[in-house]
């Protein structure tokens, strides 16, 4: 996760970062958020070390290295270990094995979750901020096809598909606001201001534009809250030609 990008209200983020006695980031890249930390542990990424990857059916699948570590980036559990050792503890784990015995032995359900078949759990959902006559429009953060977070970005091929944040808008909206299509646009909601290009789309229903937050430049977190929701939030915004 890089919260400095992807997570709402990216101001108080940076803040709390700031008032930090002491932060660690691990993470496969110098991201936006490990800029703040004081101590960074290089991690390996997918295709460099030994594992198993357990999706949200509850399958716990193996994966296996594809290629050797780069630099000084170690496996998760080897920093994990590592940490421990140099505060005084021994996890004891030796290797890749002993964590898959550890995980069959917690696992109720080998085969995977169990089925739910009675009923589901009610689900609350907090209102979202609603639009009025100063931010008359609703703007819903959404993940594009193409990335996944931020760490996506650092991939030239998907850049050469999809490389900035754009505000998609439908007609009507577009025309109301004077927003052409591949212009820049001022964004505003009440916690700040970021500058965006438009896409006129006909997938956007009447009142509502649709903006990534997967790329850094872009500050789209800056204009989020923390809705309470699981991190889907409406925001109420405005919108005018920059």
């Amino acid at each position: 996760a890089d919260p400095v990008v992807t997570f709402p209200n990216k101001s108080e983020i940076i803040t709390t970062l700031k008032s930090l006695y002491l932060l660690i980031v691990q993470d496969i890249a110098l991201t936006e958020t490990a800029k703040y930390a004081h101590v960074i542990l290089p991690a390996s990424s997918w295709a460099e070390k030994d594992g198993t990857y357990t999706n949200a059916e509850g399958v716990t699948q193996a994966l296996k290295k594809v290629i050797e570590p780069t630099g000084q980036s170690l496996p998760d559990w080897q920093i994990l270990k590592n940490l421990a050792q140099t505060m005084g503890k021994d996890i004891g784990i030796k290797d890749k094995r002993d964590i898959a015995r550890e995980i069959r032995s917690l696992r109720d359900e080998p085969r995977g979750a169990a089925v739910m078949t009675r009923a589901f759990n009610p689900v609350h959902f907090m209102p979202g901020e609603q639009p009025d006559e100063e931010y008359p429009l609703n703007m819903v953060v959404r993940d594009v096809l193409q990335h996944a977070g931020s760490i996506s970005t650092r991939s030239k091929s998907l850049n050469l598909v999809s490389s900035e944040a754009l505000l998609e808008i439908n007609g009507k909206d577009a025309a109301r606001f004077g927003i052409s299509d591949n212009g820049h646009v001022k964004v505003t909601s009440r916690r700040g201001t970021v500058y965006l290009k438009a896409a006129v789309s006909g997938n956007v229903p009447d009142g509502i534009v649709y903006v990534p937050t997967h790329f850094p430049h872009s500050g789209v977190s800056t204009l989020t809250y923390a809705s309470g929701n699981g991190g889907i939030s409406t925001d109420a915004v405005r919108i005018e030609t920059a």
